[in-house]
């Protein structure tokens, strides 16, 4: 039975955040940026409960009823500060319509529609 706009469905979505991005949320007033790399890979729980913060003030504002469960680095796309960024794994919750608004091409959480699902994370 295909699912309709109306039912409530979770997904497994990538977010990505460039590591100068994340030097400015995670770092340490006068910490060398180039630091975030090593703090993303050892510092995990913290970068979890920091990013999980923003992420959620950032859904309460675009739309009310999407559910954020969880948000996990994965890893970064390279080290780089410049280029590099951390590529999270994040599961949601919601109606269709409304994840639509935030989870696809050019939204703020990957996912694939066509396949159902993102296989990185």
């Amino acid at each position: 039975m295909p699912k309709t706009q109306q039912e409530k469905i979770s997904l497994q979505g990538e977010l990505e955040i460039p590591l100068g991005e994340l030097a400015v949320y995670l770092l340490k007033p006068g910490e060398e940026s180039s630091h975030v790399v090593n703090v993303l890979e050892t510092k995990t729980e913290y970068v979890n409960n920091e990013i999980t913060k923003i992420v959620k003030n950032i859904l309460s504002k675009k739309v009310k009823n999407v559910t954020l469960h969880s948000l996990e680095f994965d890893y970064c796309d390279s080290g780089n500060i410049n280029h590099g960024a951390g590529i999270f794994c994040a599961t949601l919750s919601g109606m269709e319509n409304d994840l639509r608004k935030v989870a696809g091409d050019d939204k703020l959480f990957y996912f694939d529609w066509e396949e159902g699902k993102k296989e990185a994370c």
